[in-house]
């Protein structure tokens, strides 16, 4: 599964039931849970990012910061989807309130419970922490966007397919899709793996919070390339490498009035795995 702030990105837990080699040799892809399974995750993400107003650069900022990344397998239902407990942990720096000058690290834990078929589509994704409904619904539509939905059939290096999601925006409808291709079989971290590439472009509405002190509301534009190695016996990705281009064009309500604003940002993404164990 993928993440977004990093807030983003959530493992998937894929399994391969035909050999590895290279050639004719083919997979069929699919989750595999079992109850108990529990996976943890690093992911750094290396943002530089840039606001501006009209012609004006109101901030630039970059930054490098570590998440830890747990999921736990909950329960398999009788359709063989599963529900998954996902922790996120990171640390960032942020500006002491009472003197701005001084600068505090601060710890931010979201937990989540995720519902998801053996295909990879998503059934429910629950916040169980503290989250805004406007970034709930931006969170679910990266979830929707950016995950991968496997064909039916076995597939062997080559073979690609494309998602499309149909995005309603104030100006009317729009099309996101993302393609993924498996391109070959590899070693990567003593797992043999199955190389999946992904390039796409999501879409994102973000809706205005207006219990914030300054409400934000808008779209975000974001182009995705990346590739992920999952352990097609052991059912578990190992690595997962992607880069987000985000352009955003968005509101923030200050002052009265609504006043115009851009997010442009560059993200790369490394998501590796740290341990693997079994109930």
């Amino acid at each position: 599964m993928k993440k977004l702030f990093t807030i983003l990105v959530v493992g998937l837990v894929l399994t391969g039931l035909a050999g590895c080699a290279q050639g004719d040799r083919s997979v069929t892809l699919r989750f595999r849970f079992e109850p108990g399974l529990s996976t943890k995750y690093e992911q750094i993400n290396k943002r530089h990012a840039q606001i501006t107003a009209g012609d004006s650069i109101i901030r630039k900022e970059s930054s490098t910061f570590a998440m830890s990344i747990e999921q736990l397998v909950l329960e398999v239902h009788p359709d063989g989807s599963a529900t998954i407990l996902e922790t996120d942990q990171w640390d960032y720096v942020h500006p002491r309130a009472d003197d701005s000058t001084v600068m505090d690290t601060v710890r931010e834990v979201r937990k989540l419970e995720i519902i998801v078929k053996p295909d990879g589509r998503i059934v429910d994704l629950r916040f169980l922490t503290d989250t805004s409904p406007g970034m709930v619904k931006y969170l679910k539509n990266f979830y929707e966007q950016g995950m991968p939905i496997f064909p039916r059939n076995e597939v062997s290096p080559g073979y690609s397919w494309t998602q499309t999601t149909k995005v309603i925006l104030p100006e009317g409808p729009m099309e996101a899709s993302t393609t993924f291709k498996l391109t070959s079989f590899a070693r990567e971290g003593g797992y043999d793996c199955a190389v999946i590439e992904c390039d796409g472009n999501l879409i994102l509405p973000l809706e205005a919070d207006l219990s914030d002190d300054t409400p934000r509301r808008g779209v975000d534009r974001i182009s995705t390339t990346g590739v992920t190695y999952f352990a097609y016996k052991e059912g578990v990705v190992v690595q997962q490498r992607e880069r987000w281009i985000i352009n955003g064009e968005r509101e923030r309500f200050k002052d009265g009035q609504w006043q115009p604003y851009q997010l442009t940002s560059e993200t790369d993404v490394d998501f590796r795995l740290k341990r693997l164990t079994r109930k």
